[in-house]
């Protein structure tokens, strides 16, 4: 391994671990919250458009990502091309620390819901996994063991690997 530089800023760009103000997130959404995603320039979006606000009636509150916060130590991102169909296979787990009984009743009715994630790895880039018309999906497993959570897995098959996101996110 090559000798890595001795300041922060120097760590989170060369060697890829968390400074202490990059906490890793999962931002997650459903196609209906979501109006539009940009088009990628050079494998990566910009732009991704909530739904707009309707007064009504009936009233439809605007769309927006939903952030959850998960262990630094338990992110995993992968994603790969069969060989023989060409299709990108992807996976991204998380483990949401300590089981309480409002994180379970939120988690239980994900079930394996089409969903839009924008997952954030341990370098702090973000990548979208899922798309309007191809959602992905989330498997959940409650544990106690070795640790207390929730462990979080998000699966997703497209003809590309997720593209990066580069722009804000609406939470």
């Amino acid at each position: 391994m090559a000798d890595c530089p001795c300041t922060i800023e120097a760590i989170a760009r060369e060697c890829g671990r968390n400074t202490a103000s990059m906490k890793p997130v999962l931002y997650a959404s459903c196609p209906d919250q979501i109006a539009s995603i940009g088009a990628a320039t050079d494998h990566a979006v910009a732009t991704i458009t909530m739904r707009a606000a309707v007064t009504g009636p009936p009233a439809v509150a605007a769309g927006l990502f939903f952030e959850w916060g998960c262990s630094r130590r338990d992110i995993e991102f992968q994603s790969e091309q069969d060989e023989e169909t060409g299709v990108w296979n992807t996976t991204a787990s998380y483990f949401i620390p300590k089981q309480t009984a409002a994180k379970a009743a939120v988690l239980n009715n994900l079930g394996e819901e089409n969903n839009i994630f924008i997952a954030v790895d341990m370098n702090g880039a973000k990548r979208i996994v899922g798309a309007k018309d191809l959602p992905a999906t989330i498997r959940v497993t409650e544990t106690t063991t070795p640790r207390n959570g929730y462990n979080v897995r998000l699966s997703w098959q497209s003809p590309e690997s997720p593209y990066f996101y580069t722009g804000s996110v609406a939470v």
